[in-house]
């Protein structure tokens, strides 16, 4: 899995707002402070995990060449840009994308999954065939497969219930992925199951 911070696609074809919402968050990323294309262009020149390396004139070039549509940036411009003059509201977004740090955001892009992955594992508890830890007489850990005790099943449910109301939220925090490139795959017939998959299997709380 790539861990490159917002990547920035080769089309224009969707705005980048639309791609990573949580930019639209950051006051310096707006619609109102940057067109698409100037926010393209911050993050290949600002993103500490631009795929364009090199010297800055060099980094500059294939910035706006990759940024701006044919025509979009006047001749005047490129030459202010080449010479590292951007528009104030371009330079203070550069600045605001190089205080990003995508290893503390793709930790918790990895927490927040792993959250999700213990959610689901405990909403498809088999309530009927489920390992349980015990201690035997002489203090020793015993484990067994049984049902679920009536008290069991009553912590279980409420644990279900709560889990299941903050689904969403979880989710909508997945699916903007802290910035980082994420991709959730799904197999057809396999164990990996996605996510829409996964939601809509019905939860049986056993009477």
């Amino acid at each position: 899995m790539s861990n490159e911070l917002f990547p920035v696609p080769a089309d224009h074809t969707r705005k980048l707002r639309e791609l990573y919402p949580a930019l639209q968050e950051v006051p310096e990323f707006t619609d109102s402070k940057l067109i698409d294309e100037e926010l393209r262009f911050v993050i290949l020149y600002g993103s500490p995990t631009s795929p364009i390396k090199g010297e800055d004139s060099v980094r500059i070039a294939k910035c706006i060449e990759r940024a701006f549509k044919q025509g979009s940036l006047s001749a005047q411009d490129k030459v202010l840009y080449a010479q590292g003059k951007f528009p104030d509201n371009v330079r203070s977004a550069v600045l605001r994308m190089r205080k990003f740090n995508p290893s503390t955001r793709n930790k918790a892009k990895e927490a927040t999954e792993n959250v999700f992955n213990q959610f689901v594992q405990i909403l498809n508890t088999d309530t009927n065939n489920t390992k349980i830890t015990e201690l035997d007489s002489d203090g020793n850990s015993i484990e067994s497969t049984r049902g679920m005790t009536l008290d069991e099943l009553k912590k279980w449910s409420e644990m279900a219930i709560k889990i299941t109301s903050e689904l969403p939220t979880l989710i909508e925090t997945m699916e903007k992925g802290f910035g980082m490139h994420q991709k959730i795959k799904s197999q057809e017939g396999g164990n990996q199951k996605n996510i829409d998959k996964i939601l809509s299997e019905k939860i049986t709380l056993d009477e």
